[in-house]
């Protein structure tokens, strides 16, 4: 595995190359004049030129890889890669020069932003530790971003309106969301990790997943695919790639904007039997397992190389 020096790893060969990393899609960095991708890719070309590999795949959301797809080189679109203007710009030219086959899409809704249809999209993997399903013993959940763009504000209004009160596990992004939750009552958990959240899940009654549609569109759903895997019934509007998630046993998907029926629709799911949620989990995990995605991958590049 390439990598950029400086990484580590107690488990995988690493063959450490010089130069900095990219800068976030999410921030506003310059971009680097000794770029590790660049460097990266030269030595990935050239082991491909060499047959020391058979493909070479990238995950990350920059651009130069996407202008290089073909020839052995596959990638896998991330969730965010929307907001690089640049990389965009480059799945969109690579789809219109044929080369659509060589991308892999995390959902059908992601497939579509590009103008793809899709019968099978690759998926994410979630790794959640096992434990059975728990009764609830907590209120509703809320967990993302803090901000109005990812539905905050329509989760306080659920949890207001059923009279359950509403935890909210994640990054503070804007002020005045997260000084209205507290106002309403909301417990601000922070960013909690992986096995906290995870823990939290367990004891919550629902999650709640009402982004605000013109301000967020989700590329895949990770937030509820790992509520599924920890056995938490989920509460989503009928667009996007949470619907793609769910599975009709597994939450309630309503009509976009419709707060009367999310309320109801929490009311009921957190009702649910420690049994119903047993079945949400297992059902959740024999799809986004590590086994069962890396299945969907190694059929796609066994299909695409």
């Amino acid at each position: 595995m390439y990598c950029l020096e400086g990484s580590t790893s107690e488990h995988l060969d690493l063959k450490l190359i010089p130069g900095d990393p990219q800068p976030s899609v999410l921030g506003d960095e310059p971009h680097r004049t000794r770029s590790g991708l660049t460097n990266i890719m030269a030595k990935a070309i050239g082991a491909l030129n060499k047959r020391d590999c058979d493909v070479v795949i990238n995950f990350g959301h920059d651009e130069l890889p996407y202008r290089l797809t073909g020839g052995g080189i596959l990638n896998v679109i991330p969730l965010h890669t929307g907001a690089n203007i640049d990389a965009d710009a480059a799945i969109r030219d690579a789809i219109r020069g044929g080369m659509g086959h060589t991308l892999g899409f995390l959902s059908k809704s992601q497939a579509a932003d590009y103008g793809v249809s899709l019968d099978e999209p690759l998926s994410c993997p979630i790794e959640v530790p096992w434990a059975p399903a728990v009764k609830p013993k907590d209120g509703l959940l809320f967990a993302g971003r803090v901000t109005r763009a990812k539905g905050v504000l329509n989760a306080v209004g659920v949890s207001k309106c059923v009279g359950m009160p509403l935890n909210i596990a994640g990054m503070a992004g804007d002020a005045d969301v997260v000084d209205t939750a507290k106002a309403a009552g909301a417990q601000m958990l922070g960013c909690l990790r992986r096995a906290d959240l995870y823990s939290t899940m367990r004891k919550s009654a629902a999650l709640l997943q009402l982004q605000v549609a013109d301000m967020c569109k989700e590329t895949f759903g990770m937030v509820t695919a790992e509520a599924l895997c920890c056995g938490l019934p989920v509460v989503t509007w009928d667009v996007g790639a949470n619907v793609e998630i769910m599975d009709g046993e597994s939450g309630i998907v309503v009509p976009l904007g419709d707060l009367r029926a999310a309320c109801e629709a929490a009311r009921e799911v957190s009702a649910w039997s420690r049994d119903h949620r047993e079945d949400i989990r297992r059902r959740a995990v024999d799809r986004f397992s590590l086994v069962a995605v890396g299945k969907k991958y190694s059929q796609w590049i066994a299909e695409t190389v």
